[in-house]
């Protein structure tokens, strides 16, 4: 075969494949960059649609947990500083957890896997194609916005620089994204890998999903599988001596001859939210145990899913928390998958035993 029969056949993969999704990157007043997707008018950073609700809520309870721990300690209890510096590495891992679930995600492919993004393929046309939908699909020719200050058209030429960005290294997180009809019926259609489904909500295929979760604002899977367990196993150790800190700290306040009020309440109603975050925490602490050695997922129980699994006990920890050869790292908040693209986790282990592609239907349940 020779170049041009090649490049002909190129030619007839790019055509079917909808051209790549349009993102910009901005910058806010602090400083700090992230992207813009214009067909969804929705922020990302990286690859998470930014939600700050809810990580803002569960981040704030609990680091304003960890305050009443330090007035206990330092006006009712008779605990030790060792005690002290343990505890505030117990929350240390707990927040650095939950930051990082968030950060790494559960690893997604693009609507157009296993091929190359079709901006990348076609440069000019592919990128002039993809503006003039979104352009008349939201009727927004050459709109203008702020961004550092400066007036700026967003245009052909804006989006071949952010082409141009992208091939000299940029982390392209984005193009990939399934926004319009045509994307989302390509990534049903054409998108069979092992250990993979594709959702409409997160709008990407995820590797191995397991669930949605609302606490995080994003999906667990394969890549962050690990920092969700530490989330609730550092989680638990944490609420559990919070738990008796707030029981001692109220029965101490009690015996004292001018009592702190406003402490204790403090620690009832801490003891009470500690209640629950444990009782929360400790059961999908167990799950995730019961289904790394099971080698399931949820969402593979609850689509059904059939796996032929011979893995060894070991085998099933490192797919998890990383190779044996660095076990020491397993409990500490960071990646299993650090410095690894999300294409090598379908490569490294998506044939290795298989799994049955479940349907594209979309499935979404709530932790």
């Amino acid at each position: 075969m020779d170049s041009s029969d090649a490049l002909d056949i190129q030619d007839q993969v790019d055509q079917t494949i909808p051209s790549s999704t349009i993102w910009e990157t901005r910058t806010n007043f602090c400083g700090i960059k992230y992207s813009y997707v214009p067909s969804l008018k929705q922020s990302f950073f990286r690859h998470w649609e930014i939600s700050p609700c809810m990580p803002v809520t569960v981040l704030s309870i609990i680091w304003s947990s960890y305050s009443v721990f330090v007035c206990n300690f330092f006006f009712a209890l008779k605990w030790s500083y060792f005690t002290f510096f343990l505890i505030t590495l117990f929350i240390i891992f707990y927040t650095v957890s939950y930051i990082n679930i968030i950060l790494e995600g559960p690893g997604y492919l693009p609507f157009y896997y296993p091929e190359k993004s079709p901006t990348v393929n076609n440069k000019k046309e592919n990128i002039e194609t993809s503006y003039q939908n979104h352009k008349d699909s939201k009727n927004r020719s050459h709109q203008a916005h702020q961004t550092n200050g400066k007036r700026h058209q967003i245009g052909q030429d804006d989006h071949n620089c952010q082409f141009e960005v992208n091939l000299k290294g940029e982390k392209d997180y984005l193009s990939g994204l399934a926004v319009t009809k045509e994307q989302i019926e390509y990534a049903k259609s054409h998108i069979k890998v092992p250990d993979t489904h594709f959702f409409k909500s997160a709008r990407r295929v995820v590797i191995r999903p397991d669930h949605f979760c609302e606490w995080c604002a994003c999906f667990i899977g394969r890549r962050n599988y690990k920092l969700f367990f530490l989330f609730n196993f550092w989680g638990s150790i944490y609420v559990s001596f919070f738990m008796v800190s707030c029981f001692m700290g109220f029965s101490e306040s009690t015996k004292q001859e001018s009592p702190k009020v406003a402490l204790m309440v403090l620690n009832m109603f801490y003891l009470l939210i500690a209640i629950f975050f444990l009782l929360f925490q400790g059961f999908f602490m167990f799950c995730c145990i019961s289904d790394i050695l099971k080698d399931t997922r949820e969402f593979e129980g609850l689509t059904k899913t059939k796996r032929e699994s011979n893995k060894s006990f070991m085998e099933l920890l490192e797919e998890v928390f990383g190779p044996r050869n660095k076990f020491y790292l397993w409990l500490i908040p960071i990646g299993a998958y650090c410095g690894m693209d999300d294409s090598d986790l379908v490569v490294g282990f998506g044939g290795k035993n298989g799994m049955s592609n479940p349907g594209n239907e979309d499935t979404q349940w709530l932790l």
